[in-house]
């Protein structure tokens, strides 16, 4: 079912990584003046973080749990789950997480694995987390979800259409299950028909812009509304809505179809 909810998980910590290394979208050589300004004006997306030197994934994720865990003061033999949500692999088999395991050494009790999403990955991964952590029999169970990808690697550098919206960056966050009130809720809906959407061939993203915009001011709006009669709230009781979309028009126009300006 896709809707559910988790007791007492809590995000403890959260880490993040990206490339110094920057490109400007007012100077892509591909674009002229004026469709560079226009794209500024409408995504709000102006400099984008790129990996460069062949950086691999799993480093940046290393060194942000080897952070995460120093800011928590946790230890490396606490972590009961280490998963790993990414589509830019540098190697396919093992499994990342499985790499990063023997890499730290954490202990053979650890739990590890791979998810292969991309826009709901963080959604996904912590809700696999919470829902894992709830089923261990110990108390206070801690986890560790990493994040990101470097999506500059899959982008073919005159695509008008994926080059000034994607950036490269991860996240580690460190969870835990303890006993506080708080209950998590989820709608994990999933839109298999919109595959084509945004989707990789030969290696190389491709994304339809037309129906990105079309499905997130469909669709997430109505998925925020189910997600509040879930949980019986209203939009009143929401502080602020948080999206996983580059794109400022996107961003606005579904604060407008839920009335936040």
């Amino acid at each position: 079912m896709a809707l559910s909810k988790v007791n007492g998980l809590s995000i403890s910590g959260l880490v993040t990584a990206m490339p110094i290394n920057t490109e400007d979208n007012l100077n892509l050589p591909f674009l002229t003046e004026d469709e560079r300004e226009q794209l500024v004006k409408h995504t709000g997306i102006r400099f984008r973080r790129i990996v460069q030197d062949q950086a691999s994934i799993k480093s940046y994720f290393a060194k942000g749990i080897t952070q995460l865990l120093d800011n928590l003061s946790w230890s490396i033999n606490e972590i009961d789950i280490l998963i790993c949500v990414t589509q830019t692999h540098t190697t396919n088999i093992p499994a990342l997480s499985c790499q990063l395991h023997g890499d730290l050494k954490l202990s053979a009790a650890t739990l590890c694995f791979d998810i292969n999403l991309g826009c709901s990955g963080y959604v996904y991964g912590i809700h696999t987390i919470g829902s894992l952590l709830a089923s261990l029999d110990k108390k206070n169970p801690k986890a560790i979800l990493c994040c990101g990808d470097f999506s500059s690697t899959l982008i073919n550098k005159t695509d008008k259409a994926t080059v000034p919206i994607f950036s490269d960056a991860v996240s580690v966050t460190g969870l835990e299950l303890n006993a506080n009130n708080n209950t998590s809720y989820f709608n994990l809906e999933t839109e298999g028909s919109g595959q084509q959407a945004i989707y990789a061939e030969n290696n190389v993203m491709k994304l339809n812009g037309i129906d990105v915009f079309n499905y997130s001011l469909k669709t997430v709006p109505q998925n925020i509304q189910t997600l509040l009669s879930f949980s019986r709230k209203n939009e009143n009781d929401i502080d602020a809505y948080v999206f996983h979309q580059a794109n400022k028009l996107i961003n606005d126009a579904i604060g407008k179809r839920l009335d936040r300006k």
